[in-house]
């Protein structure tokens, strides 16, 4: 297998001398469904904004599909963002006046997709997350479940081979959040999309291939 994700000695350092990651290393298998799991405080979200190239370590280095990422660079960050890694929040963190179907177009605008190559992945998505019928709906008027599929339905718009999921049940009650993780593991078992989720629900390794757990900045062997 082929290594999507190599971190090597991740630390992360404040300067009012707080250490959230100390020395972590990991690695990631293209098409593999990771858990990260950790009590509050213990550095897991750090971890994953380290990862997702939205914070940069103090040092170590991380390699993102065999390239080593450059924290310096601010406009290869984004331009890696955009095309490399999809992202999920707990929030959602949908925009309010746009539908369904135009939240998850949105970071097509970006890529210099024509209109109709937009809609036609927005309806392919929709399908995929079962919202056929919720296209025209705005946030609003949806659930917090489906909130958080069309939510990831955006994550998946680029064909981003890695997605990142930072604690996306914290929102959701227990029968939504088993479904939601569900869904991500269809996700990933179909369409081979890597995923590397955040929770802090032991539970929810049920439907990883493996969990790695974070206790005070580091990785628990």
């Amino acid at each position: 297998m082929t290594l999507i994700l190599e971190a090597e000695g991740l630390c992360k350092r404040y300067e009012n001398h707080l250490t959230v990651l100390n020395g972590v290393d990991i690695a990631v298998e293209e098409g593999e469904f990771i858990t990260v799991i950790g009590r509050s405080g213990s550095g897991k979200s750090t971890l994953l904004n380290i990862v997702g190239c939205l914070d940069s370590p103090t040092s170590g280095t991380v390699r993102i599909g065999g390239r080593e990422v450059n924290y310096d660079d601010n406009a290869s960050l984004v331009n890696f963002r955009r095309h490399s890694l999809g992202f999920v929040f707990q929030q959602f963190n949908l925009l309010p006046l746009l539908t369904a179907s135009e939240n998850i177009e949105y970071p097509l605008l970006f890529t210099g997709h024509t209109r109709n190559e937009r809609k036609k992945r927005a309806e392919e998505l929709l399908a995929i997350v079962g919202l056929e019928d919720r296209a025209s709906h705005f946030p609003p008027q949806l659930s917090g479940g489906e909130q958080q599929r069309v939510a990831i339905a955006r994550a998946l718009v680029n064909r981003s081979p890695l997605l990142l999921a930072d604690e996306p049940t914290g929102n959701l009650d227990s029968q939504t959040s088993f479904e939601v993780f569900k869904l991500m593991q269809e996700i990933n078992q179909e369409h081979e999309t890597t995923f590397i989720v955040v929770t802090h629900e032991r539970e929810f390794g049920w439907y990883s291939n493996r969990t790695i757990e974070i206790k005070d900045g580091k990785v628990v062997v």
